[in-house]
């Protein structure tokens, strides 16, 4: 199983939390505050968001909508406000690189008890997402059926009202990104950077 590894002094030493048995992630960690935290994966082998609500010494499991798959990049920009991407794992391509293709949009802004799907752009592949608040959200991907080629044009979109609606963004032509590898950073103050 996975553990959980908290610091209260800056990383100079490390407690050892359990996570649920039967529990895998399949995003990085995010936090939206010192003490609340959220993990996509999979528990006991269904699609899940698991949160924590007092540093990762317990966790909540909110099991996904029906058939959204299962996160595979996740960006919480405050204490029970997250959004993610998800696609099913059982489609039938990924891009070249591993990474789900099609993926949609799913919101919570309730620490995961309400979880809504709302589609992005048609057509393009979103990889790596990073949200600044509950309503603002930019991801970046690729064209479907182009991920992992040598000068794939990368793609974007971003959203002001927390995944409703996404406008496409310009991205630089010959800037390509591969999939999962697709790094993005944002910050409150509405910067950007991404590595492609």
């Amino acid at each position: 199983g996975e553990s959980l590894y908290v610091s209260a002094d800056a990383g100079a030493t490390w407690s050892v939390l359990p996570m649920p048995t039967g529990f895998a992630s399949t995003t990085s960690l995010s936090c939206g505050s010192a003490t609340w935290c959220a993990v996509g994966g999979t528990y006991q082998g269904q699609p899940v968001l698991a949160t924590t609500a007092d540093g990762g010494h317990s966790f909540t499991i909110h099991p996904l909508p029906v058939g959204v798959g299962t996160f595979h990049a996740l960006s919480c920009s405050a204490a029970e406000s997250c959004g993610g991407l998800v696609a099913p794992s059982t489609i039938p391509r990924k891009t070249p690189d591993g990474a789900p293709a099609d993926a949609t949009f799913l919101v919570t802004s309730d620490g995961g008890t309400t979880l809504t799907d709302e589609a992005i752009v048609q057509g393009d592949s979103m990889t790596a997402l990073a949200c600044t608040s509950s309503l603002d959200c930019v991801t970046v991907g690729s064209l479907d059926g182009t991920s992992g080629s040598p000068g794939t044009t990368a793609v974007g979109a971003v959203t002001a009202d927390g995944g409703k609606s996404w406008q496409p963004s310009t991205i630089p032509a010959g800037f390509g990104v591969q999939g999962t590898r697709a790094q993005l950073a944002c910050t409150g103050t509405g910067h950007c950077m991404l590595l492609g």
